[in-house]
């Protein structure tokens, strides 16, 4: 079934698991995995992006008022 878009960022399918087999079943459960894992990782890779930016802003505070 095709895909039907929502918006720039978004798409919508309607899914029946009752309907369908268990690979079908397998197969989404696997899909929503993976996008999980990734929007996991793009928010550890942030989350340590901004942690690394605040780091480097103290040293820098620290270096130039003499402290």
């Amino acid at each position: 079934m095709p895909p039907t878009r929502c918006s720039p960022r978004a798409a919508g399918t309607q899914f029946h698991p009752e309907k369908s087999s268990a690979a079908g079943v397998a197969f989404v459960h696997a899909w929503v995995r993976e996008v999980r894992d990734r929007i996991e990782a793009r928010d550890a890779r942030a989350t340590a992006a901004v942690m690394h930016a605040i780091d480097a802003r103290l040293n820098t505070e620290t270096t130039t008022d003499g402290r």
